[in-house]
């Protein structure tokens, strides 16, 4: 028989509760004493050895980056200190005010130097961007007979017409995967002029005379 004095030892006050993921608890969301309701979210735990650093890169940096790229991230209180990390994701859309777009790079963290909400640089590695890439601007590429087609310099006064495959986006130009080469001449403001005397003249010859032409 238990006595009325011994019934404080066995109620143990504190209320032992169990994550079901390993981690740290970033969030809580309650104090001693106070009363609370099953639905109620009282702590957040997150695994902090993998973190993901958020990136804004420049539109025109798009055909340099994949998720092949590698990237190496620092922190200010770090400087001496690199982080590498893989992208993850790519957003589909541009952000028409700043012209960036966000990308997800998983980060290993297992020192845990790195806090969720730290400011953070990025640096995006790519062995293409070694490679030369050609681009022109986009009033030189015409559309003919539902292909791509730019006006080369053959000779004096004579310009071939060149099928050509098109690439990314660079602000107002668009690189050729195919079809150019460096150190072609190409027409630029008056492409439109000549394909309109291509189509008049000669229903899709090869060849056309000079008529309007601006480099």
């Amino acid at each position: 028989m238990v006595e009325k004095g011994e019934l404080c030892e066995l109620a143990d006050p504190n209320l032992r509760i169990l994550s079901p993921v390993k981690g740290t608890i970033i969030f809580r969301d309650v104090i001693v004493g106070e009363h609370t309701e099953p639905h109620r979210i009282l702590f957040t735990v997150s695994e902090l050895d993998t973190l993901w650093a958020i990136l804004d890169a420049y539109e025109k940096d798009l055909p340099y980056i994949s998720k092949k790229s590698t990237v190496t991230i620092k922190s200010p209180l770090y400087p001496q200190k690199e982080f590498t990390g893989k992208i993850a994701y790519i957003s589909d859309l541009i952000d028409e005010k700043l012209r960036t777009i966000k990308i997800r790079v998983e980060v290993k963290n297992d020192e845990g130097l790195l806090k969720p909400n730290m400011y953070i640089q990025g640096i995006v590695e790519n062995r293409q961007a070694e490679k030369k890439i050609l681009a022109i601007p986009e009033e030189a590429i015409q559309n003919m007979n539902g292909e791509k087609i730019v006006f080369v310099l053959e000779k004096k006064d004579i310009f071939a017409v060149c099928h050509v495959k098109l690439g990314e986006k660079i602000g107002n130009k668009r690189i050729i995967a195919k079809g150019l080469k460096e150190g072609d001449k190409i027409v630029i403001k008056g492409a439109f002029n000549l394909k309109a005397e291509l189509t008049k003249a000669s229903f899709g010859a090869a060849h056309i005379k000079k008529t309007i032409f601006e480099e």
